[in-house]
């Protein structure tokens, strides 16, 4: 039997992490509508090999389901000023074998590209070895996003290896990238 981490609705406590622009907080109630006033950028949706002619509109419903999602993981939205920004969570927790998968999203274009998603990720790995005492994070990425690949290899992910054809984006299928990080790895800031 695999004994596993238990998920954040059985958690007493997601502990606010603090960078120098962003801040790290438990999912809320208010998520929901916050994450449906951000609506779908095409540039954040292509990074998923989604296209925003062929994604269904945001709806209430929708956001509702995406926040309990994020609460039955170990989720932090990522907020800068107050604002939700985005989410990064660890999941598929094996506490026997300390190891966990990560995955991240910033919401809004605007913010891409300035260093938040890299900042996010730095507090959550920093939590995951040295509070949490895990040793391995893993990730998949798609492999035509390389924004996020330059920045998974430099916080010290390697690439262990791809899954052909493993997705099915707007052009057609695709391979994630699978990457991981040991803790003997880690070099924080």
């Amino acid at each position: 039997m695999i004994n596993r981490i238990p998920h954040a609705a059985d958690q007493p406590h997601v502990p606010t992490l603090t960078g120098p622009r962003i801040v790290l907080r438990a999912p809320q109630s208010g998520d929901a509508a916050r994450r449906l006033a951000l609506g779908h950028s095409s540039e954040v949706l292509q990074a998923y090999g989604m296209d925003s002619a062929t994604v269904p509109s945001l709806t209430e419903t929708a956001c509702q389901a995406w926040l309990a999602e994020q609460q039955a993981a170990l989720a932090w939205m990522i907020t800068l000023g107050g604002d939700l920004i985005g989410t990064v969570r660890l999941h598929s927790h094996v506490m026997a074998d300390r190891r966990a998968n990560l995955a991240i999203g910033l919401l809004d274009a605007a913010h891409l590209g300035q260093g938040y998603g890299t900042e996010a990720l730095r507090l959550v790995i920093e939590q995951a070895f040295d509070g949490m005492g895990l040793n391995r994070l893993s990730l998949r990425v798609l492999d035509t996003n390389e924004r996020a690949i330059r920045c998974y290899a430099k916080l010290g992910f390697v690439t262990e290896g791809r899954e052909r054809q493993s997705a099915r984006t707007a052009d057609g299928w695709r391979d994630d990238v699978m990457m991981g990080l040991l803790a003997s790895e880690w070099v924080p800031d």
